[in-house]
């Protein structure tokens, strides 16, 4: 966990000052290990995806600031339909690149959409 981490070159519009802690959770055991501790310290959680649609204010943010940033990709085909398993911290226009690629339907729309998987189709998209 680091503190006073500049926030700026995490958002896509590279603005804003330092988050009171940070970390970027790589894995599942990272995020939950980081939320209890913000628990047990009694800090407040900010989750940040891929930084796009974010202003962060010059003198920063306090409390944590989680960075889920799980990465991993699993793609099950069986006969015409096509299935990815995507964790939160894969570029979105990188999953969307993989599915055309490999001959997928359905979220080739969705290109040049910044962001991570886990908040764009919310956030961005909308396409819950």
């Amino acid at each position: 966990m680091e503190q006073g981490r500049s926030l700026a070159a995490l958002t896509t519009l590279k603005l804003g000052g330092p988050a009171q802690y940070f970390i970027s959770a790589t894995d599942r055991t990272q995020l939950l290990e980081a939320l209890a501790w913000a628990r047990a310290e009694g800090v407040e959680t900010r989750v940040l995806g891929g930084g796009s649609n974010l202003l962060v204010a010059d003198e920063g943010v306090s409390g944590l600031v989680l960075q889920v940033a799980t990465r991993g990709i699993v793609l099950a085909v069986e006969g015409a339909h096509g299935v990815l398993t995507v964790q939160a911290g894969e570029v979105w226009d990188d999953v969307v690149s993989l599915a055309i690629e490999q001959g997928l339907a359905g979220i080739e729309c969705l290109t040049g959409i910044p962001g991570s998987t886990g908040a764009t189709p919310i956030q961005n998209v909308g396409a819950y």
